[in-house]
């Protein structure tokens, strides 16, 4: 818990984008972001796609971005709308997307 009046500095921003599709076509959207290399063309300090195989027809984007201001840039780029179309070309109807902006305010990792 924070204290009042406690500043927050950002080590840096997760991006979360869950995506609802049919089932059957977790696997065109697999290969659409693999062939159209959109986790390269976000230019994020890094990137995953994931799939829950407990939740067919889910799909998680995970994108480490150097600060909001770079999640921002991608957000605004008209690349990303391309891929969107694109994107919604290819699943058609049966689709839906939950975004989530998430700042790292602690973090520990081991050194390999």
């Amino acid at each position: 818990m924070m204290r009042e009046g406690a500043t927050i500095r950002s080590v840096d921003c997760l991006s979360v984008l869950t995506l609802h599709v049919s089932p059957d076509r977790v696997d065109d959207v697999v290969d659409f972001y693999r062939r159209e290399r959109v986790l390269e063309a976000a230019h994020a300090s890094a990137a995953e796609l994931l799939i829950d195989p407990a939740e067919p027809g889910t799909i998680v984007v995970t994108a480490w971005w150097g600060d909001a201001e770079a999640y921002d840039a991608w957000r605004q780029s008209s690349q990303r709308a391309v891929f969107e179309r694109g994107l919604a070309d290819l699943v058609g109807d049966v689709f839906s997307a939950d975004a989530r902006e998430l700042t790292v305010v602690h973090r520990t990792r081991a050194d390999r």
